[in-house]
Formats: structure tokens, C-alpha cells, sequence
């Protein structure tokens, strides 16, 4: 299972490659609900306050009080992701917010849920569709910690 040191790590990669893209911040903002808010497009990997990470996105949404929620291992929407989900949204004509779950590919074991939302953060940086993508599960943690050993490199250097 990733930790959310892994979590920001991924989530920094991405940040310097689409600089335009708010969100991509450290997960532990969240749990103290401190994220800022976000009045563009933005991606946010959420820790639920269990042992699970969701990716969440306005990209692709049709209204501003409405967010798209990628859940590898969907078993509904903690009350704590909620509060999180409206950390990240101020909308002044609506205190409702909508959360949808799009269908994506769901992990096989109880660990894969990060390796998930970072390739789902991935695909949305991209303007991929998370929900048209199957992911090789034999190659998608080797992919990761490759990415990262080799930005982390070129990032020092």
C-alpha cells in the first residue's frame, strides 16, 4: 500500500508537468481539511481515513458544484471524503455538491487502491477518460516506482 508520502511524491511529479491542473496538492491537507479552495480544473487524491485512496476531479463536469469521484475498490462515500470533497469546492449559488462514481477499473487485492488514483490522475492530467482504460496490473507498480526513481533524479540534479 502506498503511503501518503508516495501519494505527494506522485502527485508533485504531476504537478510540474501540468502546471495548470489545480489540486495535485499533499494528501495530509486533507485530513486536516485544510485544502485551499479550487476555482479551476483540479485533481486531488484523498485519503478516506481508512485504509483507501480515491481520486477526485471537476475535469469532465458540468457544473461547477460537481465532482467526479474515482474509486478503485467503490464501496460507497465515507463521511470524511465528503467533508474533504467540500474543503476542496466553494460554490456561492449552491451548498450542494455532486458526486459522481464513474465505473473505472477495480483492484483485485486490498493494497493497489494508490498505484489506482496516481494512474487515474495520470489519465485525467492526459485528457484520458479513466473510465475507457484497463490497467496491466502485473505493470503499473513497476511503472510507478520508475517514474518516480527517475524524476526523483532528474529533480536533484
Amino acid at each position: 500500500m502506498l503511503t501518503d508520502l508516495q501519494i505527494q511524491m506522485a502527485q508533485e511529479l504531476l504537478h510540474r508537468q501540468f502546471p495548470y491542473i489545480e489540486g495535485l496538492l499533499s494528501p495530509t491537507i486533507g485530513k486536516a481539511e485544510q485544502f485551499p479552495v479550487m476555482r479551476n480544473s483540479f485533481i486531488q487524491v484523498l485519503h478516506t481515513g481508512g485504509n483507501h485512496w480515491v481520486c477526485v476531479s471537476n475535469i469532465g463536469c458540468s457544473h461547477n458544484n460537481q465532482v467526479k469521484l474515482y474509486d478503485s475498490l467503490y464501496s460507497g462515500i465515507a463521511p470524511f471524503t465528503r467533508e474533504q470533497i467540500g474543503a476542496l469546492l466553494f460554490n456561492q449559488d449552491s451548498n450542494v455538491i455532486e458526486i459522481c462514481v464513474p465505473p473505472v477499473d477495480q483492484q483485485t487485492n486490498g493494497t493497489d487502491c494508490g498505484v489506482f488514483v496516481i494512474a487515474f490522475a495520470t489519465a485525467l492530467c492526459h485528457n484520458m477518460d479513466p473510465t475507457s482504460l484497463k490497467f496491466n496490473r502485473r505493470a503499473i507498480r513497476a511503472h510507478l516506482l520508475d517514474s518516480l526513481k527517475i524524476d526523483t533524479l532528474v529533480y536533484s540534479l
